[in-house]
């Protein structure tokens, strides 16, 4: 800051404004003095600016980092949904490949007439006294 490097030259009264926009009491019993505690509260408010924009650049890069992974996890997520998809597909594809070329697989359409109530319960007897 510009006003620590001035400190030496500023008058009684700027120190103590110095002092009091930073709420820091004065204590101080030489114009010395009052210097020396304007010097350190500069100081430190400097320090505390210094680590609040650390902590926000910090803070940045975590919610960065965060949204990265996330993001990479979603899309590894939906690799191994579009991989399996496409697995089943052919897993599918082969079944029914081997179910067309079985010779043993007869495939037989029968045709459906309506049955008659006798011949409907005849029907239900002879399935349910096997």
């Amino acid at each position: 800051m510009d006003q620590l490097e001035t400190i030496t030259t500023l008058s009684i009264a700027e120190l103590r404004k110095i002092l009091s926009d930073n709420g820091v009491q004065d204590t101080s019993e030489s114009k010395e003095e009052l210097q020396s505690i304007a010097s350190e509260t500069l100081l430190t408010k400097m320090m505390i600016d210094q680590l609040q924009e650390e902590s926000e650049q910090e803070y940045i890069e975590s919610v960065e980092l965060s949204r990265s992974i996330e993001q990479s996890r979603i899309a590894e997520e939906q690799q191994e949904r579009e991989q399996t998809r496409l697995e089943q597909e052919l897993e599918y594809e082969e079944c029914v490949q081997q179910d067309l070329s079985d010779e043993h697989v007869e495939f037989t359409v029968q045709e459906v007439t309506p049955l008659s109530p006798r011949s409907l319960r005849q029907q239900r007897l002879q399935y349910f006294n096997k």
